[in-house]
């Protein structure tokens, strides 16, 4: 069907108007939802006006594996779709939903990487607290594994988010939502040490309520944390592939292989569904031999040591 140019942007618009106003999405949110979406518009376009068909996803979708696009993405991006032409149809805007016949792709079983106990605590030990930055980097690290906080969610941090008498963080997730998360020892020491020492020294007088802030006395931005990371990682001599993102699942991981149960698991990272906390589940081969001989009645037998 062939819609006018005008008439798709206000309905963007509006969808883009409700995400952050209705729903509550955050920024970092809306901006992945509206670049997804206007990628498929500009791909549509022709001369004045879009052409909304099934036929035309199919088409998109094939420039997208031509691209080389990975499935995850690709997924992603349908999704963003689906809820935009989902939120037409319930508006009665736009009825001739061209994604009701699109499956959405297989995604491949991904595993974020992590860490092993001692190369966490190499990676840890790595900043230098004879200074300013190393300190804000140290607490930074220790509070990803700690708390097994998002990058968002780590940036976004204000000082009065931090309970010390309790030893907790208010932390607020994706769209919106808060949760509670206990702070660990070495992470609460390490965040205080910053927080007295060093987090002046970067204000250079300025002020703020975010509790990481930059050389520059600012709220520290996503892609500085991500530049930080990687270059202790590098000085560390580990896995090149270590992200923010990994220190989270590095959290999850070693807290489960720790008897951790699932469920505690989902609520200190703030998952709404149990499904996307199992992907942390992938125990070593090592603890599963451990535990299926500690639980299964007839695993061994009277005289066998395993």
């Amino acid at each position: 069907m062939l819609v006018l140019k005008k008439r798709v942007e206000d309905w963007f618009d509006r969808f883009m108007f409700f995400l952050q106003a209705e729903k509550g999405y955050s920024e970092h949110t809306c901006q992945a939802y509206a670049l997804d979406i206007r990628e498929f518009l500009d791909y549509v376009e022709a001369e004045d006006s879009y052409e909304l068909t099934t036929a035309k996803v199919r088409q998109y979708l094939g420039y997208l594996y031509d691209l080389k696009r990975e499935r995850t993405t690709v997924a992603r991006k349908l999704a963003a779709l689906r809820s935009f032409f989902r939120y037409l149809e319930k508006r009665n805007l736009f009825q001739d939903n061209p994604i009701v016949d699109i499956k959405t792709p297989k995604k491949g079983q991904y595993l974020p990487l992590f860490l092993y106990p001692k190369d966490i605590e190499k990676l840890l030990e790595t900043p230098d607290l004879t200074t300013p930055i190393g300190r804000r980097d140290r607490a930074i690290l220790e509070l990803f594994y700690s708390a097994g906080l998002r990058l968002s969610e780590l940036v976004g941090l204000n000082l009065t988010d931090i309970d010390w008498d309790i030893g907790y963080l208010r932390i607020r997730g994706k769209g919106g939502k808060e949760r509670i998360t206990p702070l660990g020892y070495y992470a609460y020491n390490y965040l205080e040490d910053y927080l007295t020492l060093a987090r002046d020294a970067l204000l250079k007088g300025k002020e703020t309520e975010a509790v990481f802030v930059s050389s520059r006395g600012m709220r520290i931005n996503p892609r500085t944390v991500e530049y930080m990371v990687d270059k202790y990682v590098k000085i560390a001599g580990l896995n090149s592939g270590i992200s923010p993102h990994s220190l989270r699942h590095t959290f999850a991981t070693h807290m489960l292989e720790n008897g951790a149960d699932i469920r505690s698991v989902q609520e200190l990272l703030g998952h709404e569904s149990i499904s996307t906390t199992q992907i942390y589940t992938h125990l070593s081969r090592s603890r599963l031999r451990e535990v299926y001989f500690k639980a299964h009645p007839r695993a061994k037998g009277e005289s066998e040591d395993v």
